[in-house]
Formats: structure tokens, sequence, C-alpha cells
């Protein structure tokens, strides 16, 4: 396993010339500022000194000369930390980058819509090296009284033989223990391929953590107030149509 800390800030990694600020595209749910697109500027230069250490990675492979028999799995940890993202629930906090090499079974430039959960990374790999997931005894009993793993093999999504795997994936967050977090903001989601629900249990109380008291989002709050204190005051339920779009 390689776990780098790229892009976590500080943003100081990787040539900040290859993004020009100005010709960045700002989503939506974001506060268009000179701030914003300089910062997002700073990340995508990270994320691209990341893919050199990829690069890395694969030539050490490479050289081993185990290349055809060593399955490759790149995966994000989350979202990113601007607001609306990280310490969040929605798509831009809980989807992850996740990409697969593996000669010969997965097709190169092959995408899916398929959702997944980290939980069924390790049955899926077992699966792949002969075992029986659901034949193993992990030691654990979940509230319900089963044993085994959290997760299921998503084999089959890997090969092609199929594109859908889990009707529903789950998210939960809370601020307790995180960095200028609020004593007790606990949000829960759950979605399908077309929506996300969101049931924030605490939205009478104000969300915060670090990104809250920072520069960029004081200066979010003082250009687009409206914009900004949806990231702070939230309601007790969002319903969210967002289909899932291969490969994202």
């Amino acid at each position: 396993m390689f776990t780098s800390n790229q892009p976590h800030t500080p943003w100081n990694r990787g040539d900040k010339k290859r993004y020009r600020a100005t010709d960045l595209v700002v989503p939506p749910n974001m506060v268009d500022t000179k701030l914003t697109r300089e910062r997002m500027a700073d990340y995508f230069s990270e994320i691209t000194y990341l893919d050199s250490l990829v690069g890395a990675c694969l030539d050490i492979i490479e050289r081993s000369g185990k290349k055809q028999n060593t399955i490759v799995i790149f995966a994000s940890e989350q979202g990113s930390s601007f607001p609306f993202s990280k310490w969040t629930l929605y798509d831009q906090g809980l989807r992850s980058a996740f990409i697969v090499r593996w000669p010969d079974k997965v097709l190169a430039g092959a995408r899916s819509s398929a959702m997944a959960q980290y939980t069924d990374i390790l049955p899926t790999l077992l699966e792949i090296a002969g075992a029986d997931p659901q034949a193993i005894n992990t030691g654990s009993v979940d509230v319900a009284g089963n044993s085994g793993f959290d997760g299921s093999s998503f084999r089959d999504v890997l090969i092609g033989k199929q594109n859908t795997f889990r009707k529903y994936v789950y998210g939960v967050n809370t601020t307790r223990g995180i960095h200028n977090g609020s004593a007790a903001y606990a949000s829960r989601s759950v979605r399908d391929e077309d929506y996300l629900y969101i049931e924030n249990l605490n939205y009478k109380e104000e969300f915060s953590n670090v990104v809250t008291g920072s520069p960029l989002f004081r200066l979010w709050l003082s250009t687009n107030k409206n914009r900004a204190s949806q990231y702070i005051k939230r309601p007790r339920m969002n319903y969210m149509t967002c289909a899932m779009i291969p490969g994202n």
C-alpha cells in the first residue's frame, strides 16, 4: 500500500503554473471569488503532483516484472476540504475517485456507474484471490446477529459482467472530535442512482469546522451570504436529484 497525504492541505506541492485560476470552472454550489479560484488551482496542482507519485508506483510494478499479475487500485479518501465537500454528506464530500487496473480483466478506459462502499473492497480482493468471502468467519457479529464482512464483492462489476451493484449507499458524518467542530452535529444519508437524502439530526444548531473560520469562507460570507450560510445553517432534511454519471 502507498498512502500519500496529497492533496491534503496545505496545498504546497506541484507546479502552480499548470492551472490558470481565471480559466477554471467553479462549481455552482461554491462562491466564485479570486481567492476561490486561486485555491482551486493550488488543489489541482497538488492532485497532478499525486498523479506523478502514482506513476512512480506503476513504474516499480513494471520493473518488478509482475505487471500482468498485479491488480492496482487507486482510491481517494473523500472530497476536498472546500465548503460543501469533505465533512459533509453531499456528493462532493462522499464521492471518491476509484480506478482499477487488472490486466486482461478490466478493459482499459471502461467506466461503470455501479455504486459501492469502501467496505466492499476487501471482499472483492478476497474473491479475486480465490476465496469465498461469505464463507470466512471474521469473528465479528453485528447488531442483527450477522457475522462476516460488512461489505460484498463487486468482482463481476470489474470484469464487466454487471454494471450495477448496490441499490443504496449510506453516509455518516459527525463534527464530534474534528478540528473546530460543533459539539454535536450528526448527519446521515442514503443514496440511490437518482436521489440523495440527507438528514441533519441537530439541524437547529449551526455547523462549524476548521473551514468555517477560514479566510476563504469569511470571504464567501461577505460576497454571497445566502450561498455561504447554507453551509453552516442546514434544514433537517435535504432531498436532491442527482443521477449517477458513469465514471464520476
